[in-house]
């Protein structure tokens, strides 16, 4: 086999890759509303004109979270037929952004073309992200990641000369995107900090990152219930390393392997972060590698806070950040690693890809067949919660919308 045939099978691998990941795009997903999306419309058909009214709703909060841009995106959907249009176009067009920003860091950083670094980017068409963006109420979970790892990369720090000003004003900028997408977004503001320290930034800078983030914090929790705080410690464990044993630990057959993985990642990332702490000034990739890898990690301790059970498949692509960083951490092999080594990781990514794919329609054909009995006015209990929690209530929330186009992909 010649060497220029490994590299045609991983085109064709990545091909197929992204071939299931589109698959997945259009087939899953429920085109009516349902769960957080009848909150989120019906909302959005309450409000006031006016920009003071409309400045209200966005920020009104919605259990621990202010979900200013799925408020704003609801506000776009409504007089568009309510079928979650504008949210899958924002999704789609953040899980695009992000794998430009994961393949400008990975050639920035020299990877090389047939490196395993070189697949970063396909880690932004992952199945399960495919399915956030095709389902309305989880548009949230990419918006969060694009803007998160668009502040690391914005705030580089040291030997940035192309307006650094203005770049680490925007890394803010996006810093309080992410928490506005949801509240796990917040989880950037301790890696923009270690970012500005590590990187050079100067005193006034870390000063900056450290005002802004507790001053947002502290705006965004105002009125904010508490997350349940009564759970064991072991138990809290458990669901911060499942969080970071996505997707496996969302199988139940698989939570055990999830948990172990995320065992692992969790004191990789917390060793590869030491390291760049204790160590020489680290670069640019290295910053940015690290401060994904402490993004996850308080990201995992915040949902281990916040969440208890089983953790959903959603998720999945909030750990979008710290698997690159991992990724980017690997040792550089010189020469480069041969083509085969690079065949045998598209391989394997495909064989995930197919899996998750295959499980994830099977879920989503479920749903979208209890949405179209839910809209043909037949009721079943399987319909709780995943239609929503109270269907009586879900039925006024429905009076509350304007009368919604017939369009077929709505039946889904």
């Amino acid at each position: 086999m010649t060497i220029a045939t490994p590299q045609l099978w991983r085109r064709g691998l990545i091909a197929a890759y992204l071939a299931i990941a589109a698959l997945v795009l259009l087939r899953a997903g429920v085109r009516r509303p349902v769960s957080d999306m009848l909150d989120w419309l019906a909302a959005a058909a309450a409000r006031q004109p006016g920009p003071g009214p409309f400045l209200a709703y966005l920020w009104l909060p919605h259990n621990e979270h202010h979900l200013v841009w799925a408020r704003a995106l609801a506000a776009i959907d409504l007089p568009l037929g309510a079928h979650g249009i504008a949210f899958r176009l924002a999704a789609a067009a953040a899980l695009l952004a992000t794998a430009l920003l994961l393949r400008a860091e990975t050639r920035r950083g020299a990877a090389p073309p047939g490196s395993l670094t070189a697949l970063v980017p396909l880690l932004a068409a992952s199945a399960p992200a495919a399915a956030d963006a095709a389902n309305p109420i989880d548009t949230v979970y990419p918006l969060v990641t694009v803007f998160a790892l668009a502040s690391l990369t914005l705030f580089a720090g040291e030997g940035e000369t192309n307006r650094p000003f203005a770049r680490r004003l925007a890394a803010l900028a996006c810093a309080i995107a992410a928490g506005l997408a949801n509240a796990v977004g917040l989880a950037i503001w301790p890696a923009l900090l270690w970012c500005a320290w590590r990187g050079g930034a100067g005193r006034r800078w870390s000063i900056a990152v450290a005002a802004t983030g507790i001053s947002f914090g502290l705006l965004y929790q105002a009125g904010l219930r508490a997350p349940a705080s009564s759970r064991p410690f072991a138990d809290r464990l458990t669901t911060g390393l499942g969080f970071l044993g996505l997707p496996l630990s969302s199988a139940h057959a698989l939570a055990p392997a999830g948990i172990a993985l995320g065992l692992a990642a969790a004191m990789i990332a917390l060793g590869l972060v030491l390291r760049r702490s204790l160590g020489p000034r680290p670069g640019r990739l290295a910053r940015i590698a690290a401060g994904a890898q402490l993004l996850g990690l308080t990201m995992a301790a915040m949902t281990a806070i916040g969440r208890s059970g089983q953790l959903p498949l959603r998720y999945t692509v909030l750990l979008l950040p710290l698997q690159a960083g991992l990724v980017w951490s690997l040792p550089r092999r010189r020469p480069a690693p041969a083509p085969r080594a690079a065949l045998l990781a598209a391989t394997l990514l495909l064989t995930a890809q197919a899996g998750l794919a295959a499980e994830i329609l099977r879920v989503q054909h479920r749903w979208q067949s209890l949405a179209r009995d839910y809209y043909a006015g037949r009721r079943s209990p399987g319909m709780i919660p995943l239609i929503y929690p109270d269907l009586d209530a879900a039925d006024r929330l429905r009076a509350r919308l304007p009368a919604q186009d017939s369009d077929p992909a709505a039946h889904r």
